[in-house]
């Protein structure tokens, strides 16, 4: 699954062929992590016990979750991430909803700064209001907090600003796998 998750995302970044890039999805139950170059494909890959709609349930249920709740999900990723440790690469890249949703409120390029900024916004804000100010399905507005704190611990280990693409995960990973096995047979 991390080779085609590295795949679907290199496929939507321009960078050259010996560039160190991490590839983050976060997920509803849990968050991958991939490391690799487009030539030599998937150097390092590892699977977190933490994604947006676990962590919600967890300690982000109300509407809007508020800043002491932000600060216990800080925590509880953390304790989940205390010993994670990856390669750190030139750029990461991070796909998947939440990413996408967190772009069209803060924009492409996810930095300390601005994922500290959407946190407080998605823990102030009703999930109704997130809704209708950027245009995000309320279904995941719900997780969207969750999803925050997640790309916003990672981002942290990774040392570089997170760049969200469009499309660039395992769906399309897969896609353009199969396309290539196609074309070789």
């Amino acid at each position: 699954m991390a080779a085609l998750l590295i795949v679907g995302a290199l496929a939507a970044s321009r960078r050259g062929q010996r560039s160190v890039i991490a590839v983050v999805d976060v997920g509803g139950g849990s968050s991958q992590v991939a490391v690799g170059t487009r030539r030599e494909g998937v150097a390092w890959v590892r699977s977190v016990d933490i994604g947006s709609m676990r962590l919600s349930s967890r300690v982000l249920d109300d509407d809007p979750p508020g800043d002491a709740a932000i600060a216990k999900a800080r925590e509880e990723v953390e304790r989940v991430l205390d010993g994670f440790v990856p390669p750190l690469p030139e750029v990461a890249l991070a796909v998947g909803g939440s990413a996408r949703a967190i772009r069209s409120i803060v924009g492409a390029t996810l930095g300390p700064d601005e994922l500290d900024e959407v946190a407080g916004i998605l823990a102030r804000t009703p999930a109704s209001e997130i809704a209708q100010l950027y245009d995000v399905h309320l279904d995941r507005v719900r997780t969207l907090a969750a999803g925050a704190v997640v790309l916003e611990a990672l981002q942290a280990r990774l040392h570089v600003p997170l760049r969200v693409v469009r499309g660039g995960g395992v769906r399309e990973g897969a896609a353009l796998e199969l396309a290539a096995r196609r074309e070789a047979a």
